[in-house]
């Protein structure tokens, strides 16, 4: 099972995205929507919860706006 999540980021959040985009770029391939200020990507089962954990502890200004279960 793979999971979808769309992370939203404020649009005055330029100078921190950098961060979020080096990590994202070092594990995980993603999709980014500048004008919706969102990013999706796709996990597997096995790593949403860590990368929750990540997300929340170093990247706290990141929403998740979906997460959606994909069979």
């Amino acid at each position: 099972m793979t999971y979808e999540l769309q992370l939203r980021y404020p649009q005055d959040a330029p100078e921190r995205l950098e961060a979020l985009f080096s990590y994202l770029n070092d594990w995980h391939e993603y999709e980014h929507n500048a004008e919706a200020h969102a990013i999706e990507l796709t996990l597997s089962e096995e790593i949403v919860d860590s990368e929750l954990h990540i997300l929340q502890k170093h990247f706290p200004w990141v929403d998740v706006q979906q997460f959606v279960s994909i069979n």
